[in-house]
């Protein structure tokens, strides 16, 4: 739930707290009235860890409209591999949040290195497009060791990197990947923007769940087709 909705409010306050200690890089605090009680409130800065914990994550724009790749019909994973994802931002950094349950992590592919293609792992598909002249995204692949290999998109051409900071944590029944992405120094954001976003799960373990590979992405949309993406607004609660 998003934490503006504990004080009963529509929309995020004025002086969301978790937004600005994400852009200052600073703990804050703050006191909220609800009902009879003063309720204070504390925020931190989001860590990148793989844990997914941090109060900022309450304000994100989140998705859970994951759906099989490529169908026909919106069909989504089955419960026990609930897929969700989560972006925002602090002026400077886009930060993303995948978590996807795992019934069996013992058998998770890891076998592809950084620059190598790790979208053959289980692993996520993250894409990002500004709203540039030069009409290019990004892709990122991640896999659940956190390698990584990037793309400039529509030319398929690698990226040593793009100054990404990515953490993983894979627990008995689920697994996240956390990435903050530096994309000021790729194009500025700027408050109202539209970018494009879009993030696809792969999953190379065959069982019962899935007999063959599978992937499920948002809206079920393409990997390299972002009329299928969803806008992001950038400092504003809409899009996702």
């Amino acid at each position: 739930m998003p934490c503006h909705k504990v004080w009963n409010r529509e929309m995020p306050c004025a002086d969301c707290i978790p937004q600005k200690a994400c852009t200052d890089g600073v703990s804050l605090d703050k006191y909220e009235v609800l009902d009879d009680r003063v309720c204070h409130i504390r925020s931190k800065p989001i860590v990148i860890d793989g844990d997914g914990s941090d109060a900022a994550w309450a304000t994100a724009c989140r998705t859970t409209d994951f759906f099989e790749t490529w169908s026909k019909e919106l069909v989504p994973p089955p419960a026990e591999l609930a897929t969700s994802a989560a972006v925002t931002s602090d002026g400077e950094n886009l930060y993303v949040l995948l978590q996807a349950k795992e019934p069996a992590p013992e058998k998770l592919a890891v076998r592809r290195k950084s620059g190598e293609g790790v979208y053959e792992d289980d692993s996520f598909e993250v894409m990002f497009f500004p709203p540039s002249e030069a009409n290019t995204y990004f892709q990122l692949c991640v896999n659940t060791k956190g390698e990584v290999t990037c793309y400039e998109q529509p030319m398929g051409r690698k990226r040593a990197d793009l100054k990404q900071e990515i953490a993983t944590k894979v627990g008995k029944d689920a697994y996240a990947i956390e990435i903050k992405l530096p994309v000021a120094k790729i194009y500025p954001l700027v408050k109202g923007d539209a970018w494009r976003f879009f993030t696809v799960r792969n999953r190379m373990i065959r069982d019962e769940l899935t007999p063959k590979q599978k992937s499920w992405s948002i809206d079920a949309g393409k990997v390299n087709n972002p009329t299928d993406w969803r806008s992001l607004h950038i400092w504003e609660k809409k899009g996702l």
